[in-house]
């Protein structure tokens, strides 16, 4: 399943950087960004917010390590795209929790990580409430738009 994530506070930092040159902000911000998933119910867009994905709370969940973005390789029609390595996220124990209905990017400033700079609706939502349930995350960033764009695809 690919999940169009979608941009939402890329410039929430409003450095001077970010006002002048946006090529330049979305690989600095993206530079410690982090994957998160969530449990709430929203459109994704600008004015998301962290309180709006409302993290996950199932046994053996913690947001991701930092992305470490792969060399740019040229896709199809030869834009620069970087793609994470894979991340897995699964239930170590079985308990009552809600189900998976989105993911997000972060910008990885804080431990947990609370600045969102994108984030997609999963879609039907994933049942995390029983030990082993799982799935991974890959995250490509298409880098030939301002500020680029960022999918994920959920491999289940």
């Amino acid at each position: 399943m690919i999940i169009p994530l979608f941009p939402t506070n890329y410039y929430f930092k409003n450095t001077l950087t970010d006002a002048i040159n946006p090529a330049l902000a979305a690989p600095l911000l993206l530079a410690a960004a982090k994957l998160m998933l969530g449990t709430g119910s929203f459109t994704p867009g600008l004015g998301t917010s962290f309180a709006d994905l409302v993290e996950a709370t199932f046994t053996g969940y913690a947001q991701s390590a930092t992305v470490v973005w792969g060399t740019p390789i040229n896709d199809v029609d030869t834009t620069p795209t970087s793609i994470s390595p894979r991340f897995i996220f699964a239930a170590t124990a079985t308990a009552s929790v809600p189900a998976v209905t989105c993911l997000g990017v972060t910008d990885g400033v804080a431990s947990p990580s609370t600045g969102i700079l994108a984030s997609g609706l999963i879609s039907p939502p994933i049942p995390m409430d029983i030990d082993g349930n799982g799935f991974a995350v890959v995250v490509d960033w298409n880098l030939g738009n301002v500020p680029g764009n960022l999918n994920a695809t959920l491999i289940q």
